[in-house]
């Protein structure tokens, strides 16, 4: 069972970001781009701002070697400077944002997938929640996906939902730890 760290005391970023990069392209549903620099935008919108303004309310699940094996990239407030959100949050009512301001993305590398690691990335984030005062925590996602079935089993429960940019996507939110 892997190991779960905050990012600042996991080990230096600039060391980790190759593994953890590599799990983000690994997950992602795009996997094509029209060139280099909408593929470091893409990057940026969905890890790499978390990674640099709010590496405190990230974690990594490291294995026995020290290696990344799955990460969680939040933040305890979100859609607010220095992290506005993708313009799916105009599309959602305002209330279950307001109770649940934080926000993740969780990603495990596919052989690591099913032991319990995204879990644990969870809980770690919904302690640190809890320890800061902030009253619950958020994921959006695309309806029907696997995504969704894990936040579900991580005690997230949709608020919201609605369409963005063709998809159906879902807004669901834990309070507390």
């Amino acid at each position: 069972m892997p190991q779960i760290f905050p990012l600042p005391l996991a080990g230096p970023l600039p060391e980790l970001q190759p593994e953890i990069d590599a799990i983000f392209y690994e997950a992602a549903a795009r996997k094509s781009f029209a060139d280099e620099k909408a593929r470091a935008r893409f990057h940026d919108i969905w890890l790499g701002r978390y990674l640099r303004h709010c590496p405190e309310d990230c974690f990594l699940a490291l294995d026995d070697d020290s290696r990344v094996v799955g990460y969680l990239a939040g933040t305890l407030i979100s859609n607010a400077d220095p992290l506005p959100g993708p313009d799916y949050y105009a599309l959602f009512p305002s209330g279950p944002i307001t109770t649940h301001p934080a926000h993740i993305h969780v990603n495990v590398r596919k052989e690591a997938r099913g032991n319990g690691t995204g879990t644990l990335l969870v809980a770690a984030f919904a302690h640190h929640c809890m320890a800061s005062g902030v009253s619950g925590f958020h994921a959006v996602t695309m309806a029907n996906s696997r995504s969704e079935d894990f936040f579900k089993n991580c005690g997230m429960r949709n608020l919201a939902d609605t369409t963005w940019n063709g998809h159906p996507i879902v807004f669901l939110g834990r309070r507390g730890g």
